[in-house]
């Protein structure tokens, strides 16, 4: 196509279209495809001959068409340039970094996996539980030596006093009497002082309590009503009371606070005798607290009126704990050996609840007292029933390290 030809067609072309920016507006290059709009009439407004309007359009419509060829040429050009670097390289681009991209700072509107669910774990058996207590206590004893068990010279119910009464089902009175004895000692209640409290102390004690609330000769009294009438008679004090707790005796938590309760024992920073009448399972045993080696340690005596097979005899027995954390192992083994089948099936069916804990087999309540000015007019603790006597270092010489 010659010269000519090309330029007609040109002019021919925009006649038609008029560009909607000036020449010197660069085109875009990633729209090469614009819609211009259509062209107006300006020959009146421009006040000049139809013919040099036309020229000067002409001039004008011919450098803008340059202008145009221009921009697609180089837009061509960058097309093909791109098309070489694909065809260069036989992998794919890469892919889009994620680390440039930014979320939001709210901690709620951060994105996190989903967590897979929880299997809840079967609750173990409480007859798989009496099992493993009672290997935990067996290792305390015999391997790990921090215990001992010690066999009393008497039991509740073996002697009848001089008008014939007995202490039979008198726990409730024993074990307050022993609290009492043990924080108005020099050292620390001794066998002699227990002994005389079971045999001798606690029989008349029962006889009166039951009498006023007209119970049988061996009716069960709570410790509630017995802490009531030796509060009444002061043979107990209300100065040396600290306080009572209970709860669930399988619970670190609940057990943990009772021995909150005993260790402060009242303000004295661990320091001071105290002792505590533990009631569970219709029966009470009393807890003292023996501070020795000039308070580097802190012993614990549980101390059982029920007779108990030790070695070859059967008589009350002192348990000695040489830290808390035998203490809780004894406890532990002596609550659950307490649990019978029917104990077993409860529990294992039914979690611990406050509003029921009067018939659930778990529930237990310690009563603690601590050094106070109490009197004691039946037992008079001389210097010598501590535990630096012979009666009493150790309890007694122990027969064997295991029940």
């Amino acid at each position: 196509m010659s010269l000519l030809t090309c330029a007609c067609v040109s002019v021919f072309i925009f006649n038609c279209f008029e560009p909607s920016q000036p020449s010197s507006y660069p085109p875009n290059s990633h729209n090469i495809f614009v819609t211009l709009p259509t062209h107006t009439t300006r020959s009146k407004t421009l006040g000049l001959p139809p013919n040099d309007i036309k020229i000067r359009r002409m001039k004008k419509q011919q450098k803008t068409s340059e202008t145009i060829m221009r921009g697609v040429n180089d837009t061509y050009d960058s097309v093909d340039a791109m098309d070489d670097r694909d065809d260069s390289s036989s992998s794919p681009p890469p892919a889009p970094s994620f680390s440039s991209i930014t979320t939001p700072t709210d901690p709620s509107c951060a994105a996190s996996a989903p967590s897979a669910p929880s299997v809840p774990q079967a609750p173990i058996p409480m007859s798989q539980l009496k099992q493993e207590f009672s290997a935990e206590w067996r290792n305390t004893l015999n391997n790990k030596k921090n215990a001992d068990v010690f066999a009393l010279e008497t039991h509740q119910g073996k002697v009848c006093d001089r008008d014939g009464l007995d202490s039979t089902n008198g726990c409730s009175v024993i074990a307050p009497l022993i609290a009492t004895a043990h924080v108005r000692s020099s050292g620390g209640v001794s066998d002699d002082a227990i002994a005389k409290i079971i045999d001798n102390i606690a029989p008349q004690l029962l006889h009166v309590i039951r009498a006023k609330l007209g119970l049988t000769e061996y009716g069960f009294i709570s410790p509630s009503e017995v802490h009531d009438h030796l509060f009444d008679k002061k043979i107990i004090s209300p100065e040396s009371f600290v306080g009572a707790r209970g709860g669930n005796v399988m619970s670190d938590e609940h057990i943990g606070s009772m021995l909150d309760c005993l260790n402060n024992d009242g303000g004295g920073k661990g320091q001071r005798k105290s002792a505590c009448a533990f009631f569970f399972h219709a029966h009470v045993v009393c807890i003292v607290k023996l501070v020795v080696n000039g308070g580097k340690d802190i012993w614990y005596d549980v101390i059982d009126s029920l007779p108990n097979l030790v070695g070859n005899v059967k008589e009350g027995t002192r348990t000695r704990c040489k830290d808390v954390e035998s203490l809780r192992t004894h406890l532990r083994w002596y609550a659950s050996s307490k649990f019978g089948p029917a104990d077993c099936d409860y529990i294992d069916e039914n979690e611990w609840n406050d509003a029921s804990a009067e018939l659930d087999p778990r529930v237990f309540q310690a009563f603690t007292w601590a050094c106070g000015a109490g009197s004691h007019p039946s037992v008079a603790m001389s210097d010598d029933d501590n535990l630096n006597s012979s009666n009493s270092d150790s309890g007694t010489t122990p027969i064997c390290s295991s029940r």
